[in-house]
């Protein structure tokens, strides 16, 4: 590997939003199943700008939307755990949606090599704080009529599986509810997703412990 190469690192996005002309694309169709786990007392299609978010459109009066294309990358881009165990208490409150796109959406491929040409790297999708990232969203956001560009499609951190693909969607801050906006198949987390947990991660779910089991020295 050339010196060049292993001190390249993600650039700042361009300035002018037409810098981002001919940035590689993937169309994700109208229809297009996805999932998200949200906590229950929420509906699943929230855009967030709060600045929590990796992409999260700050400072503006847009949001982000963030969902994954396999369920399991979902709930490990949520999963909060330490040295590979979580408690069941962590689900209770959390389900896992089937949800299906209501328009097409034209999103930035961040995964595509020629997303390299943009000074992108892996980064995007991994690197904390999200600051970079979220400068980078609001230019891809910014140059929405030049590209089309709807939203981003990402390698998500936590997902180490090649196949791995999260989307960022774009659109006014806040939450949908009703018209296209389907609120899909609401699922519980229970043993049967414990042990897929477990067999496709390693990461073990633990049940809550009563107080009797617990002591203190």
């Amino acid at each position: 590997m050339s010196e060049l190469a292993a001190d390249r690192e993600l650039g700042e996005p361009p300035e002018d939003p037409s810098g981002l002309l001919g940035f590689p694309c993937r169309v994700y169709g109208d229809g297009f199943q996805v999932y998200r786990v949200h906590r229950a007392e929420f509906g699943p299609w929230y855009f967030s700008n709060s600045g929590a978010g990796r992409f999260d459109l700050t400072g503006t009066t847009r949001g982000t939307c963030y969902v994954a294309v396999n369920p399991v990358t979902a709930v490990l881009e949520v999963l909060e755990t330490d040295g590979g165990v979580v408690c069941e208490e962590f689900f209770a409150d959390r389900r896992i949606r089937e949800l299906h796109l209501p328009r097409s959406v034209n999103a930035a491929d961040t995964r595509h090599r020629r997303s390299a040409r943009f000074h992108l790297t892996r980064e995007i999708g991994a690197e904390v704080p999200y600051d970079r990232a979220q400068r980078w969203a609001l230019a891809f956001d910014a140059s929405r009529r030049a590209t089309g560009i709807g939203g981003i499609s990402y390698w998500p951190r936590h997902d180490l599986s090649p196949h791995a693909e999260a989307i960022a969607l774009f659109g006014k801050a806040g939450e949908r509810r009703g018209g296209p906006w389907k609120r899909g198949r609401a699922t519980r987390f229970d043993a049967g997703w414990f042990v897929l947990i477990e067999q496709e991660t390693g990461i073990v779910v633990l049940p809550t412990p009563d107080d009797d089991d617990l002591s203190i020295e």
